[in-house]
């Protein structure tokens, strides 16, 4: 009898933390109305955005009605804008916002939306930033109006999604002077009635020299700013700015740890967590090559340092992509993609937080949900939430072109699992539909993703998929407590 329950009582406990079937809610798709008119033809490629409680954010086209930026729960949907619709900004309207995007609105835990835009006054076209709270407007800043720190704000506003904090600060990246061969640029810090300088080309940058290519920034809920800068002593940097005093994370040439120095800080943008730690990646002169960090506001920590060994892969951690952005979460534990060795032939994604590496994915494993192994883990698709839970977009060794693609989510390789892949069919909008292509660019929270999925037939629909929760550490410490019994059990009972 004994033996017998703490069978049940293990099979419970694993039951707990195996991973479970992912349930998969339509937020909104092709065909289906779109609030204020029309109905929904398609979905910009960046985007959505996601917040803490399941809000979406996204720009999208519209049939027989305006296109222009929405917000949507599993449920209802709001149009934010439309083209058409008047600007915060008397005698503008909004125009140009269509599927080609490249950037995506972001939201706020409050709801809040902020984006870059387009208005015009009936003659000329001007760019701006704007932020939207419960249905009423805000202008962040308008080309042509002044800019702090002198001159005008110019017709080139993000190079990257706009950022905007919890607080509805909205941190944001436009063109301020020069020539079309030698334009500069400035980063600033808005929340509709006061802006400020974050950091402008030109200007002098802590530890010597001038901004000379800033970059999109990060803005935290406390209204921090980080931002990554070329520098007029052909160095880079990364900075952090309260507004009014600005830190140095890391330059070229700065003591990096492990007794290694900072060759090239990136990326552009760099992430932060509401808290304003930060998570960047960089080459360096010394024992390593590179290396992923952690900025806590006063001290830099390793996260995974090139030539240490990379866990689950039998390999060492190479390079860092340049183009990727590690992701970093409240707790500031980091997720990042790495290339293995020497090469890109063998790549992993991991999770770390200066003290445990613990690999998520490897090139090689089987790719659960299916009976191949993983060709590739897209660099750029890597996501975390607050749980440690870890998503990425994967490419499988062996599929074909039309099912090669997926994602995956989970806080280890034990409990990774398929949230979906190419040829998987969706019941959408009173028809199956064939996954055509999950898009790169996702969101996650720590209830699920949400994402942007391509069907055979060219219709597209934005989806947010919900999977096993993470389990309560008194889960695990109940499933070590079962198996030490089960131990115990077996040494006591014959045959």
């Amino acid at each position: 009898m004994t033996r017998v329950l703490l069978a049940a009582a293990a099979a419970a406990v694993f039951a707990a933390i195996a991973p479970a079937q992912v349930t998969h809610t339509v937020v909104t798709a092709s065909g289906l109305a779109a609030p204020g008119g029309g109905t929904y033809s398609g979905f910009n490629t960046r985007g959505p955005s996601l917040n803490a409680f399941g809000q979406v954010a996204f720009f999208a086209a519209v049939s027989g009605g305006n296109s222009g930026v929405f917000r949507h729960t599993t449920t209802s949907g709001t149009a934010i804008v439309r083209n058409g619709t008047t600007s915060p900004t008397a005698g503008y309207t909004f125009e140009g916002f269509s599927t080609s995007n490249v950037v995506a609105p972001a939201i706020n835990a409050s709801g809040d939306v902020a984006f870059y835009g387009s208005v015009n006054d009936g003659t000329d076209s001007f760019g701006g930033v704007f932020r939207y709270t419960a249905g009423t407007g805000v202008t962040i800043a308008l080309q042509g109006n002044a800019a702090p720190g002198g001159g005008t704000y110019g017709d080139e506003f993000g190079s990257d999604d706009v950022r905007l904090s919890n607080g509805g600060q909205v941190g944001f990246f436009v063109k301020v002077g020069g020539t079309d061969e030698n334009p500069l640029y400035g980063v600033f810090r808005g929340n509709g009635t006061t802006t400020v300088v974050v950091a402008r080309d030109g200007a002098a940058a802590p530890g010597g020299g001038n901004y000379a290519g800033v970059g999109s920034p990060a803005t935290s809920s406390a209204g921090l700013v980080t931002l990554n800068s070329y520098l007029s002593t052909d160095q880079e940097g990364l900075f952090q700015s309260n507004g009014t005093a600005t830190t140095v994370i890391a330059r070229t040439g700065g003591s990096a740890p492990g007794g290694n120095t900072y060759n090239s800080p990136q990326p552009l943008p760099p992430a932060a967590n509401a808290s304003g730690q930060v998570a960047f990646h960089s080459t360096l002169s010394g024992a390593n090559t590179a290396g992923v960090f952690r900025f806590n506001g006063t001290t830099t920590t390793a996260i995974a340092l090139a030539g240490t060994p990379a866990p689950g892969s039998g390999l060492t951690f190479g390079n860092f992509s340049g183009t990727h952005v590690p992701q970093i979460n409240a707790s500031g534990q980091v997720a990042f993609h790495s290339y293995l060795d020497v090469g890109t032939t063998n790549q992993g994604v991991y999770r770390g937080d200066g003290t445990t590496l613990t690999a998520i994915a490897v090139t090689g494993m089987t790719a659960p949900g299916t009976t191949l192994p993983f060709d590739e883990m897209s660099f750029d698709s890597v996501r975390l939430n607050d749980q440690g839970r870890v998503a990425f977009r994967g490419r499988l060794l062996g599929a074909s072109a039309a099912t090669n693609r997926g994602l995956w989510a989970g806080t280890s390789m034990a409990d990774l699992e398929l949230i979906a892949r190419e040829g998987d069919v969706f019941f959408v909008n009173g028809a199956n539909r064939t996954l055509a292509e999950p898009s790169a660019f996702f969101e996650l929270n720590d209830a699920g993703i949400a994402w942007r999925a391509t069907f055979t037939d060219n219709t597209q629909a934005i989806l947010y998929s919900t999977f096993t929760p993470v389990p309560e550490p008194a889960t695990v410490f109940g499933l070590a407590s079962v198996a030490l019994a089960l131990s115990a059990a077996r040494r006591r009972w014959p045959g």
